[in-house]
């Protein structure tokens, strides 16, 4: 998912969350950017616009999560990096 935002104040927002943004769009990456790429999948609304496209990576098994961090754990073969923190009792940053 790529997102552009006219309104300096809610891109800000939406800037600070990093790599966390996709989690409040319930997807599997999300970006904010300066310009859409094509997707057949578009929407606008009155300060933002969204361009949705498939995810890089593999999907994990456990979160269903697309990432390409899955696979990368030889323990833990089909576990994206934050659920291979989760089996092992660590709080993933």
């Amino acid at each position: 998912m790529v997102l552009t935002c006219s309104d300096p104040v809610l891109k800000s927002h939406l800037q600070s969350l990093g790599d966390r943004l996709h989690y409040l769009f319930i997807a599997s990456q999300a970006v904010v950017a300066e310009t859409l790429p094509e997707s057949p999948y578009q929407m606008a609304g009155e300060n933002i616009r969204v361009a949705v496209l498939p995810a890089e990576g593999t999907k994990c098994v456990r979160c269903w999560h697309y990432s390409p961090q899955v696979g990368h754990d030889a323990e833990h073969p089909h576990l994206c990096e934050r659920c291979t923190a989760a089996i092992a009792g660590q709080e993933f940053a």
